[in-house]
């Protein structure tokens, strides 16, 4: 058994939101690399990223994007797999890997299917009710599926792996929990090789918005986060221990980016990329040094009481042109004592001035309908948007499987579907305080006013875009 295909099957979007592109699939492209250092014959298919272009409806509500199944089974066909190994990054995705699961065993019964991401290792049990899943790997990937198919080659017991579910005659089988790899620069860098990389250096927008400079890509320099937050679920698949990668390793990537297809932004896409304040100045002290001609974004967000206004200076000067904060909520009590976070919005108002001073873009980041929050504390959210002036990024708190959220939720008996398959929907919360209809008519109210009020600053900012709007609407109107 030397043959490994990965895939990151066709993506699921709703026909109202479809403005995204396809990012590098960083963790199939670790998984892929760390197998051909060991050996194996490695094939990727990232059906979403190279089918981006082909969209057709799946029912009323959602497009199913990516390579059609006669596309992804003939290069099946081509390659002939000893095993494939299927991503699922998201739970609201999970009817995506499972599709894709039915159709390599439509397609050869005999192949194994192994899965793995953040909704695998939350719900193993409801994933492996699935029969055409195989095996399930819980936690980090590298190190399990390697020892999966050394196992399946060797024909040896699965009960050493830890970190994999596995069927047992009419049993399934979960071994115990698997440490997380302690040093990460022990990992090879991810396998570009084996990606159609114009799909990814080419994008036009990110998980933060908009690209600025292309050739873009993404880079993950840690992984875990020592944190406590009611609403995360990614505990399960990074764990809560901080590991970072040395800035030497970071820096090495960066110029390999640069040499192999001439970056000119850098998305980091890191829970906490500057927790390690002494890391985080190296790899800056480095960026402005080298003069690299190189724009930065954080999309996932910084470790907000670890930043000032001079680490924000020496981010801008190294080119940092965009950072996101996640303040959460505009309420002291929600932050505290729901979601376990405490901020200083005074420190957040000093943070956010001093970005607008220097010339850095601020999203923040904020999340509504959290069981024990009223509409008041909503409020307070809103306006704490407001008043901060900066770009707001609203979520709706979904009860993900693995979460405290959805224990929390399922506890105090507020949510609509009690069903893990379902509750990654949003809008499934709803209390005795609020229901989830108001809650998303507050956020629809909010987000229009934040639109209109976009669109009239850039009114008077430009006065002669108004006027080009009223003539495009007239000849509209007359045609």
């Amino acid at each position: 058994m030397n043959k490994v295909l990965l895939i990151n099957p066709p993506y699921y979007a709703s026909k109202e939101n479809i403005n995204f592109w396809p990012s590098f699939p960083l963790g199939i492209a670790y998984i892929a690399s760390y197998l051909e250092s060991n050996g194996y014959k490695v094939k990727v298919i990232d059906a979403f990223g190279e089918g981006y272009e082909n969209r057709r409806p799946h029912d009323e509500k959602y497009l199913r994007i990516g390579l059609d199944e006669k596309e992804i089974l003939s290069e099946v066909s081509a390659f002939r797999p000893d095993i494939i190994g299927i991503g699922n990054l998201f739970s609201i995705q999970r009817f995506s890997m499972h599709s894709m699961a039915k159709v390599i065993k439509d397609f050869d019964r005999r192949i194994p299917v192994v899965v793995g991401g953040p909704h695998v290792s939350a719900v193993p049990e409801l994933v492996m009710s699935d029969t055409n899943i195989d095996y399930s790997i819980i936690g980090e990937g590298e190190h399990a599926l390697r020892e999966l198919v050394e196992a399946l080659s060797d024909d040896k017991p699965l009960d050493s792996i830890s970190g994999l579910a596995y069927r047992q005659g009419d049993s399934l089988k979960i071994n115990r929990t698997r440490k997380f790899v302690g040093n990460l620069d022990e990992l090879p860098f991810p396998a570009w090789h084996l990606f159609k990389m114009d799909k990814y250096i080419n994008q036009k927008v990110s998980q933060g918005g908009d690209v600025r400079r292309h050739p873009v890509m993404t880079m993950l320099s840690s992984r875990g986060c020592p944190f406590n937050c009611l609403f995360c679920s990614g505990r399960d698949t990074w764990g809560t221990s901080l590991r970072v990668r040395s800035p030497e390793n970071v820096i090495k990537e960066i110029m390999l980016l640069r040499e192999k297809f001439g970056i000119r932004e850098l998305i980091i896409v890191d829970d906490n990329f500057n927790f390690d304040v002494k890391r985080l100045n190296t790899i800056l002290d480095f960026l402005i040094k080298k003069k690299m001609d190189l724009i930065l974004q954080t999309p996932s967000g910084l470790f907000i009481q670890k930043l000032s206004c001079d680490i924000l200076r020496k981010m801008k000067a190294a080119g940092f042109y965009r950072i996101f904060l996640p303040i959460e909520s505009g309420s002291e009590h929600v932050r505290n004592a729901i979601i376990r976070k405490p901020i200083d919005m005074e420190h957040v108002k000093e943070l956010v001035k001093c970005c607008r001073e220097i010339g850095i873009d601020t999203t923040g980041y904020f999340i509504l309908g959290l069981p024990g929050e009223t509409k008041e504390e909503m409020m307070q959210t809103f306006k704490v948007a407001r008043d901060l002036k900066i770009q707001p990024y609203f979520s709706v708190a979904t009860p993900f499987p693995g979460s405290d959220l959805y224990k929390f939720a399922k506890e105090k008996g507020v949510l609509k579907s009690y069903e893990i398959e379902k509750c990654s929907d949003e809008y499934n919360i709803s209390t005795s305080e609020w229901k989830a209809e108001e809650l998303r008519r507050m956020l629809k109210r909010e987000l229009l006013r934040f639109k209109y009020k976009v669109i009239l600053i850039s009114y008077i900012k430009d006065p002669t875009k108004f006027f080009k709007k009223i003539y495009q609407y007239i000849s509209k109107a007359f045609k």
